[in-house]
């Protein structure tokens, strides 16, 4: 496997360079809505993006898996290096939030896909996620 190997995802072909490519630049724009843009701020980045780049990184990692991607190749070093990036912007979901917010994740971060138990608290972002959760415990109260 190299970056140039297609993975087909639904009705698409894409390469793992691709693939990568897009996942760094959803975390590139997690880090500019969490470290550049201040609290208060509305930022690009919804709740519902966030939610949709976690369904992306699970694609990717489904997409990957059978490939057999040695945990040495260059393809895992960036991928490693794009999640470390991930998880410094992020936090663990201690209050489950994230599958309030999509019942569809509940369980799959015990399922080894980690980063679905991560949520953003700082900036535009982390401010955007803590109004869904201020209203969501507005509606079962």
């Amino acid at each position: 496997m190299n970056f140039m190997t297609f993975v087909k995802i639904d009705d698409k072909s894409l390469t793992v360079g691709e693939l990568l490519a897009s996942w760094a630049n959803r975390v590139r724009g997690i880090s500019i809505e969490t470290v550049s843009l201040r609290e208060g701020v509305e930022g690009r980045i919804t709740a519902d993006d966030y939610i949709g780049f976690l369904h992306f990184r699970s694609i990717l990692e489904s997409a990957l898996q059978p490939l057999g991607m040695a945990d040495d190749s260059p393809e895992s070093t960036i991928l490693k290096a794009i999640d470390s990036c991930f998880m410094a912007l992020t936090e663990v979901d201690e209050e489950g939030l994230i599958e309030a917010m999509d019942p569809l994740l509940t369980g799959t971060s015990r399922s080894g896909q980690w980063w679905n138990e991560r949520i953003p608290r700082r900036g535009a972002l982390g401010f955007e996620i803590a109004q869904v959760e201020r209203r969501m415990r507005a509606v079962r109260a």
